[in-house]
């Protein structure tokens, strides 16, 4: 493969990406304008939420209603607007489930070696 097809393929997928992560993003974007304030990394996580949501449920509305992928954007862009919301929700039951899981594995653990003893 030389350069020019490896530059080319580089690009297409950057493009590629790029498109599918716009319509959440926007979402995301949009959803936050009217809340006010909000810190840079507080909006950031916003819009990486709704990119990252967006995109799997995207994926999920195309697989299974076998719409038009143009249409999909749509999905994609309300996917973005709701996930801006979900994730303080999302980040507080993340972090409770992170600093319970030493105790639950202490737990799991002393009841293994309970039944197996």
């Amino acid at each position: 493969m030389n350069i020019e097809k490896l530059l080319d393929v580089a690009i297409d997928t950057v493009a590629n990406a790029a498109a599918s992560l716009m319509p959440g993003a926007m979402g995301a974007i949009i959803a936050q304008a009217w809340e006010k304030g909000l810190t840079l990394t507080e909006r950031l996580i916003a819009i990486g939420a709704g990119c990252i949501i967006s995109y799997y449920a995207t994926a999920l509305v195309l697989w299974a209603f076998r719409i038009d992928p143009f249409v999909s954007q749509s999905f994609g862009f309300i996917f973005g607007l709701v996930a801006y919301k979900a994730a303080p929700d999302f980040q507080r039951n993340a972090i409770a489930i992170v600093v319970d899981l030493p105790t639950v594995l202490k737990d799991w653990i002393s009841k293994r070696k309970g039944t197996d003893a």
